[in-house]
């Protein structure tokens, strides 16, 4: 499942089509339906039909290729701003009947749209065109808690005809093109609005959502009960996910409470309501008479201050963009809202007019000027020359921690940059191969942590700078460093003395902008800043800021990729002392790269102890032997989160059994390899799975609502208070494009993946 504003994709089987039922009855859509006979009306026993991949009338299966596993189908939710949602519930009629219909013919351009630009089918390894999707619309006015929630589930099966056959549906497309599929939604809506005779004023709320500027942000707020619960059960902490989900389920069959009345103490009334769609009514008459048009302006009506508020508002996110990323753009600077064909047209022409960039990209000259800025604080290093560093004398060894941890804390630069763990340095002009998703984050906090103890023994403040309090916490447990999470950032100042250090968690995930604001306060201040590549999370392949790119691509330096934080061995220790007085604890790893070092050094420790049998089966990615371990992570024969044994192994045959917990007893084959995993470790949101006392890779309070099942408390170095060392100001003064009056504009965001354009 991902989301992005305004629309989120669930993946579905066939099973899920039950749940559908109990709402409103849906309606076929797509050319695929069409041409099956689908029309009007949707049938439970008709969509699952489609779901499987069959003709619902004949029960043929359509495919010439359809895997027992396939995958059933996609539900694509769109949504309608909460504030939209809100007026269509207290307005009154015709109010609402003018909202509700506005949503629904926005979500059928952009099902259109998707089945002309997003939906392919894969022949012989090859794309090609569909001719429809087979689809099916349901839709609600209201949440899980009664709330106001305007949206529309589109079930779109995994079928679509395609050079005159059926194929199943390259669901990439949907992943790709996540950003321009949630930008064409909110585009569509605003502009049927308008066509109903409704110009709302817009602010920006999120990346590319719009909420009406009329609605108090405390009305929303009233009637988003079950988010408030949610979050609030969850906490700060990195089992989050766990909780959400647990919470969510929690609270789906509990009673909603009325939100009438907490919507008229939030100081939102029906005549509040009503006097904002009145206005929006009155301001597209004096629209109408004024330009003599019935929908609005179009996007190329002004076309040059729509380009130059796009090209700043992709410049802050991204070095360079797609044109998904030109359509989301396009959707946060044009309040007015356009028909999908004509944002799609303007995003591909802003594509064509921009400079090339790499992997098929565009970028503009506003954008490679705040790389060229960057590029410059980092080569200058505040006055301090950054120098590349050698790699050891013994041609092609892999730098050790000790060879790192000397250069981070012997060097004077000011900006020295921590590359992807145990990657070769590329040629100049080509990008850095990815590493390993596990070995790369932990052999970077172990340097980090050897660095951070030297430097604070010469007196100097080392503060970790992350995006969330799940990353705070890896880093405090990894190498025991302070780090600063957004809210929870103390008041105080950089030290002008420069006897401070900031690592820059994920680096290669800040934007230029982002980098900038560091790299400049760095200067003034003359502290140092080390930028990780990766951390948390697995090195991008390319950075999003260009300007990072370009200098890290000669002047980074790794570590080896064997190396781990002292943290992990002591805690592996610990956990083979108790196993040896009886069955282990569950390990738990705050993240996954964790989990599988952790799962890798317990299977170490019990073949060094003989507990293993020497005959071993290479399942996928994973080696098992007698007694091994293991848990269900997708559903086999038992739910997932299951835990059991091997009890034989077939090396030849590449196969295992297993008893479960439960005492049945299955037979995993590689086919199945992706459903099971070793069992010695987790993370905290699968421990809801499991019952067992666990030993935690960190801080028990870091588990949540899960801590009290630690078996003893974590063994701790003391760390002085984390204090904000660098706050990033804003963009480098240079030449603006000036931005047009228009919807307000959200902090900028980090953008956590490419969204490629065809």
């Amino acid at each position: 499942m991902y989301s992005h504003d305004m629309l989120m994709v669930r993946r579905l089987s066939v099973s899920a089509a039950g749940y559908y039922r109990s709402g409103p009855p849906g309606q076929w859509l797509g050319g695929g339906a069409a041409l099956l006979g689908l029309a009007g009306p949707v049938g439970l026993a008709d969509l699952r039909a489609v779901l499987r991949g069959c003709d619902p009338s004949t029960g043929e299966v359509l495919p010439s290729v359809c895997r027992p596993e396939r995958r059933a189908g996609w539900d694509l939710i769109y949504a309608a701003p909460k504030s939209v949602s809100l007026l269509a519930a207290t307005a009154g009629e015709p109010a609402a009947s003018l909202i509700v219909d506005a949503h629904r013919r926005a979500v059928a351009d952009a099902v259109g749209w998707l089945e002309e630009r997003v939906c392919w089918a894969r022949r012989r390894g090859a794309l090609v065109a569909t001719d429809g999707v087979v689809a099916a619309r349901f839709d609600h006015t209201t949440s899980s808690a009664e709330e106001p929630h305007l949206h529309t589930h589109a079930v779109v099966a995994n079928l679509a005809p395609a050079v005159g056959a059926w194929s199943a549906i390259d669901g990439s497309g949907l992943w790709l093109q996540r950003r321009g599929m949630a930008a064409v939604y909110d585009l569509a809506l605003r502009h049927r609005l308008r066509q109903a005779g409704l110009c709302f004023e817009w602010q920006l709320t999120g990346e590319t959502a719009l909420d009406v500027a009329a609605v108090p942000a405390g009305a929303v707020r009233a009637v988003s009960s079950r988010r408030a619960a949610i979050d609030a059960a969850a906490g700060p902490d990195p089992a989050t996910p766990s909780a959400k989900e647990a919470t969510r389920h929690r609270l789906r069959v509990q009673p909603a409470a009325p939100w009438w009345p907490r919507l008229e103490a939030a100081g939102f009334s029906a005549a509040d309501a009503a006097r904002v769609v009145e206005e929006a009514a009155t301001r597209a008459a004096d629209t109408r008479a004024r330009d003599g048009q019935g929908a609005g302006p179009s996007t190329t009506g002004d076309g040059r201050r729509l380009t130059a508020a796009a090209v700043v508002h992709l410049a802050e996110r991204r070095s360079t963009f797609a044109v998904p990323d030109a359509l989301a753009a396009l959707a946060a600077v044009q309040p007015d809202g356009a028909d999908p064909r004509h944002a799609q047209q303007w995003a591909e022409q802003l594509y064509a007019a921009s400079l090339p960039a790499p992997d098929g990209r565009r970028t503009t000259p506003y954008a490679q000027a705040l790389d060229a800025r960057l590029e410059e604080l980092i080569r200058q290093g505040a006055g301090r020359s950054v120098t590349a560093l050698d790699p050891p004398a013994r041609e092609g060894s892999a730098p050790t921690v000790t060879w790192v941890t000397d250069r981070l804390v012997g060097s004077r630069d000011a900006v020295v940059v921590l590359g992807p763990v145990g990657s070769p340095a590329p040629e100049p002009g080509r990008s850095r191969p990815p590493a390993g998703r596990d070995e790369a984050w932990l052999a970077q906090a172990a340097v980090l942590e050897a660095a951070g103890r030297r430097w604070q023994a010469a007196g100097m403040e080392v503060t970790v700078q992350v995006d969330s309090a799940a990353a705070a916490a890896r880093w405090r447990a990894l190498t025991g460093l302070p780090a600063v999470a957004p809210g929870s950032r103390p008041a105080s100042r950089p030290d002008p003395a420069g006897r401070s250090v900031l690592i820059i968690d994920r680096a290669d995930r800040a934007t230029t902008a982002e980098l900038t604001g560091w790299l400049s306060t760095a200067a003034r201040t003359g502290s140092t800043v080390v930028l990780v590549q990766g951390g948390t999370l697995p090195a991008r392949r390319r950075a999003i800021s260009e300007g990072l790119e370009q200098v890290a691509a000669s002047r980074s330096i790794a570590a080896d990729t064997a190396a781990l934080p002292p943290a992990v061995d002591r805690t592996v220790a610990r956990w083979a002392e108790a196993g040896a007085n009886g069955r282990p604890p569950l390990l738990v790893g705050l993240g996954p790269a964790e989990c599988l070092t952790l799962n890798r050094l317990a299977r170490e420790q019990l073949r060094s102890a003989g507990r293993l049998s020497p005959d071993e089966v290479a399942i996928g990615t994973r080696a098992y032997a007698v007694g091994d371990r293991v848990v269900a992570l997708r559903l086999l024969h038992v739910p997932a989160g299951t835990r059991g044994q091997v009890a034989g192994v077939e090396p030849r045959a590449g196969r295992m059994a297993v008893h479960w917990g439960d005492g049945t007893q299955e037979t995993i084959d590689r086919r199945r390899a992706a459903r099971v995993g070793h069992g010695y470790a987790t993370t905290p949101r699968m421990l809801r799975f499991s019952a067992e006392p666990v030993l935690v890779l960190g801080d028990p309070a870091d588990l949540g609502r899960y801590r009290g099942r630690a078996v003893e408390p974590p063994a701790r170095t003391a760390a002085r208070p984390a204090r904000p060392l660098l706050t990033p100001p804003g963009p480098p003064d240079l030449p603006r494009i000036e931005r047009p009056a228009g919807p307000r504009r959200a902090t900028p965001a980090r953008e956590r993946g490419p969204a490629l354009g065809r």
